[in-house]
């Protein structure tokens, strides 16, 4: 007979329940005691030409990524022993105001690096780094940005 009072730990698949980022924990993004990456979607996509549903990225990923683990068995690597991580949901966005948009992830990022925390957002519109870059240039003296992008115009050849 299956035991129904379990501990959620028990019962714990990457597939089940919300979906998060990899599979982390959901977390506030205000109460972040251990974790060093804060993880954060960006549901936005204002500003594209031609065909909408950026928006619809972050959530994409969270599917997407729950079928990934952060272990590498060939290296006995564990990432999110190396990173504890955690998704804390999906920053405020203002469809049709750009700006106020900005200084929302501004305000985020910003408060996250305050705190001595990588914040990483995961959106669907190029213009979010704009947001993302001025509240990370507030915090730091040299920065990085990364931007994964699928679109077919940044591929050497496409079409077969």
């Amino acid at each position: 007979m299956t035991d129904v009072n379990a501990s959620s730990d028990e019962l714990r698949v990457i597939q089940s329940g919300v979906a998060t980022f990899f599979g982390r924990p959901l977390a506030d993004a205000g109460a972040l005691d251990g974790v060093r990456c804060a993880i954060a979607g960006i549901p936005w996509d204002e500003g594209n030409a031609g065909r909408n549903g950026a928006n619809m990225g972050p959530r994409a990923f969270r599917d997407a990524s729950s079928w990934f683990l952060g272990y590498d068995a060939q290296r006995e690597f564990d990432l999110w022993e190396a990173l504890p991580a955690a998704d804390v949901g999906d920053i405020p966005v203002v469809p049709p105001n750009a700006e106020r948009t900005m200084r929302l992830i501004k305000d985020h990022v910003r408060s996250v690096r305050g705190r001595g925390i990588l914040p990483l957002c995961i959106g669907g519109n190029h213009a979010l780094a704009i947001g993302a870059a001025r509240g990370a240039a507030k915090t730091v003296s040299r920065m990085g940005y990364l931007s994964v992008d699928a679109h077919l115009d940044t591929a050497p050849s496409w079409a077969g």
